[in-house]
């Protein structure tokens, strides 16, 4: 388990987290699996009580806006983490392996909050 840093916000299972989706990753009205698969260890998502879908969508005017709770990925033995960056204070990263199937069930497990498409 990675430590808490002192100064960053702790990220309960609760928490909502959101997660910029990609036009091509949303299919019939719903996120796909492919929204949480990676390249690097690491998943970029930003915590929702600190910033607002217009924040996080700056920038991004096709793309959608997924959400989840932090639970969802420590139920699948995943590290969530504040990891703020100087232009986004909320930066959260999931760290670990997103296999095929954990990508799916976390993929069920979101909701699409809005699509601009």
């Amino acid at each position: 388990m990675l430590p808490q840093i002192k100064g960053y916000e702790e990220i309960k299972d609760e928490d909502e987290l959101y997660r910029r989706i990609h036009p091509d990753q949303i299919k019939c009205g719903k996120i796909s699996s492919a929204a949480f698969k990676q390249k690097t260890p690491d998943l970029s998502l930003s915590i929702a009580r600190l910033t607002t879908p217009g924040k996080v969508l700056q920038g991004y005017p096709r793309h959608g806006l997924g959400g989840l709770i932090a639970g969802i990925f420590r139920k699948e033995k995943l590290e969530v983490f504040h990891a703020p960056v100087p232009c986004n204070y909320a930066h959260a990263i999931v760290y670990g392996k997103i296999t095929d199937s954990k990508a799916k069930r976390i993929a069920n497990a979101a909701k699409l909050i809005c699509k601009n498409l």
